[in-house]
């Protein structure tokens, strides 16, 4: 029994060390193996994205934004005189003030719209954001949030600042949004991100959409972009 204890002990001595080094390169190989995959996630999409979306914005050398009027409709719209991805950062933080709403937490993401807190702001797919003629938007409700817009920026920013009101940001055409405000057109195609020629900032009150649908622009280049169209509801 004690020639065994000895052989055992004298066993885990000699190897001991070994088996710690292998243990301690196998932890920092993991560690190291999830930031690389990490990062080279976040550059490839920032790089990707970004480039995307600046190949189809239109570059200005003003930085104003002013408020339009918004008819009878209970929706307000931004002209952007710049489509510089600094400006509609900018516009996009000035509504977020306005609305006072704030990024959610880390712990808040993954969420659905319904549960999280109030007094935020999110992103959803907008494959999320169908609403039919039999039902209402409480289906995008039960939809899972993002933090960040994840679909290369092609996610639409939706601040919820209570239960009763939750509003969904996107960018038309002047011409859509001229026949919409006037009364007369009730739908509208909106834009996850401006570009040429979309350079209306929309924000939309969910329970003034009766209807939406997503559908696929594909561009000359094949590089193709998901928008949304919209069938709004007037407000007298």
């Amino acid at each position: 029994m004690d020639e065994q204890k000895i052989k055992k002990e004298s066993f885990l001595k000699k190897y001991r060390d070994k088996i710690i080094v292998g243990i301690i390169i196998t932890l920092v190989s993991g560690v190291i193996l999830v930031f690389v995959t990490g990062a080279a996630t976040v550059i490839y999409n920032w790089f990707l994205g970004n480039n995307k979306i600046e190949k189809l914005q239109q570059d200005g050398s003003s930085t104003a934004a002013s408020d339009l009027p918004t008819g009878n409709l209970s929706i307000r719209g931004y002209s952007l005189t710049d489509l510089s991805t600094t400006t509609t950062r900018v516009l996009l933080e000035k509504i977020r003030g306005e609305h006072g709403v704030r990024q959610l937490l880390a712990l808040e993401s993954g969420k659905k719209l319904n549960d999280v807190p109030n007094a935020t702001y999110s992103f959803l797919s907008p494959f999320f954001i169908e609403v039919s003629s039999y039902e209402d938007f409480s289906f995008i409700l039960r939809q899972t949030t993002e933090r960040f817009s994840a679909f290369y920026g092609g996610d639409f920013e939706v601040h919820k600042i209570s239960n009763d009101e939750i509003y969904l940001l996107g960018f038309a055409s002047e011409e859509g949004y001229t026949n919409m405000s006037s009364g007369n057109i009730k739908t509208i195609t909106l834009f996850p991100y401006p570009i040429v020629d979309r350079k209306y900032l929309l924000v939309i009150p969910f329970r003034e959409i009766k209807e939406s649908e997503h559908r696929k622009i594909t561009f000359d280049d094949g590089y193709y972009i998901i928008v949304l169209d919209l069938n709004l509801n007037l407000v007298k």
